[in-house]
């Protein structure tokens, strides 16, 4: 039996359908990172005001707004302003 990984850190999901969610989770789940996932934009940037994240991962093509906005406003929020951004483009 292997021991558990300890908590690297956390990461928001951000637009990801449900398969791509399912596929990260999957693969840094065990890796001792635990993904909280955000259908919009506009969530994330609500739960990144209420819990503290490590990184975002970002879906290219946002529901709600442009990336370039979401990103925007991560730079414009306090809690947010410091955090790394990694834009995902499908394939």
């Amino acid at each position: 039996m292997t021991e558990p990984q300890p908590e690297k850190g956390n990461i928001l999901l951000v637009g990801a359908g449900p398969e791509l969610a399912g596929d990260v989770r999957t693969a840094l789940t065990p890796a001792g990172y635990q993904v909280h996932v955000a259908a919009t934009g506009g969530q994330a940037l609500e739960l990144a005001q209420e819990a503290s994240f490590n990184i975002l991962l970002v879906n290219s093509d946002l529901d709600d707004m442009d990336v370039w906005q979401f990103c925007q406003h991560c730079r414009d929020t306090e809690a947010t302003r410091g955090l790394p951004v990694m834009v995902l483009s499908p394939a």
